[in-house]
């Protein structure tokens, strides 16, 4: 590995490849090329291509930027206060991080192993998000795509899609979902304030017997888990309303054009 001040390669037309540094600050940059770094370890860390991919094995820094214009983003380890990733037309992955994040593609899907942070947000206009688990503070959001994740552990999250499936298991904390054109699925595993919302699709929240919530269901059909200790308000054809084992934390769920079910796990 290289030890010093300050390290700065640039390229105005070719690949970058560096090993390991560790300094206080650190710069690489190319106009047109791939960029291919171990481990970097700096006060800051700034690796930027305006045509190509970026593979990074590890990023340990205050502050990191990772950029490209038209290029994938593939990023190991990070451990930071605050990392912005951003390519206009790739993808973008990250295995494991821990810090604040700003994750975002204009063209491409993002894939996140695992995120633990304080403020955290992935954002692509036109592609997927795919996570392992989340801690922390979300917000993921695509304009036309689906949106997958296996655990999300948060304070107060939003995740919201365009065209595509919302899938989010594991749900712990206070949730605000949103689709357009959108079947929802969610799976609940500790009591929290949770919002959903889809304007044409479908909606299935899945939650323990002895989950306790106050609850607002609106659809075309509403159908709610017999083996739920449900208290009754108001209840139509298209609305229920009421409280689960004594009441708690709302839960209001509400499909413009499609159906609602409550179920059981």
């Amino acid at each position: 590995g290289l030890d010093s001040e300050d390290i700065s390669v640039r390229s105005s037309d070719g690949d970058l490849i560096i090993g390991e540094v560790s300094t206080r600050h650190i710069v690489a940059k190319t106009s047109d090329g791939d960029i291919q770094t171990g481990t970097l370890s700096g006060d800051t860390i700034t690796i930027e291509t305006s045509d190509g991919d970026v593979h990074v094995r590890g990023l340990d820094s205050e502050d990191i930027s990772v950029r490209s214009s038209d290029g994938d983003l593939i990023i190991g380890v990070v451990s930071t206060r605050r990392i912005v990733a951003t390519t206009s037309d790739g993808d973008v992955r990250v295995a494991d991080l821990s810090g604040n994040a700003e994750l975002r593609t204009a063209d491409g899907n993002l894939n996140l192993r695992r995120i633990d942070g304080d403020s955290v947000s992935a954002i692509t206009s036109d592609g997927d998000i795919r996570v392992g688990s989340i801690r922390g503070r979300a917000v993921l959001r695509t304009a036309d795509g689906s949106v997958f994740v296996e655990e999300l552990a948060t304070t107060t999250s939003t995740v919201h899609a365009s065209d595509g499936i919302i899938d989010l298991s594991k749900v712990d904390g206070d949730v605000t979902v949103s689709g357009s054109d959108t079947d929802i699925h969610l799976d609940l595993r500790a009591p929290g304030g949770i919002k959903v919302t889809s304007s044409s699709g479908n909606i299935e929240i899945r939650a323990p017997q002895k989950w306790a919530a106050d609850v607002y269901l609106r659809g075309d059909d509403v159908h709610v888990g017999s083996l739920f200790d449900l208290q009754e308000d108001f209840r139509n054809d298209s609305v229920v309303q009421g409280t689960i084992n004594g009441g708690g934390k709302l839960l209001s769920v509400h499909a413009s054009d499609g159906s609602v079910a409550l179920r059981n796990k």
